[in-house]
């Protein structure tokens, strides 16, 4: 290793620099991710669950809005993560994706 590089390994940086880009995505697409995270929510009532595929099916991410801005929708206090399931999304490539219930905050 290098003397002036960064440690390979450091979970709270990385935890750090995760939640630094999540605040980022969702504020440069706000509007979306509001709109996005009020269906997740309304989904997860009706349904017991919602997941992202769910999501994108009823309300496709535009071009212009950051493809990891589909995840920020669920960091809000009424999402709670469960489980995995497998995408079902040709685009997906059949990777596992995070299924959330409604809790009331």
């Amino acid at each position: 290793m290098l003397e002036n590089s960064a440690p390979l390994l450091d979970l709270i940086e990385s935890s750090r620099r995760r939640d630094a880009g999540c605040k980022l995505v969702e504020t440069n697409n706000k509007d979306w991710v509001t709109a996005a995270r009020l269906l997740a929510i309304q989904l997860a009532c009706q349904n017991g669950e919602v997941t992202s595929d769910d999501i994108q099916q009823r309300m496709p991410r535009p071009e212009w809005v950051h493809p990891n801005s589909v995840g920020a929708i669920f960091r809000c206090k009424q999402l709670k993560f469960i489980g995995h399931k497998t995408s079902e999304r040709v685009s997906a490539h059949a990777r596992r994706i995070g299924v959330y219930v409604y809790v009331a905050s």
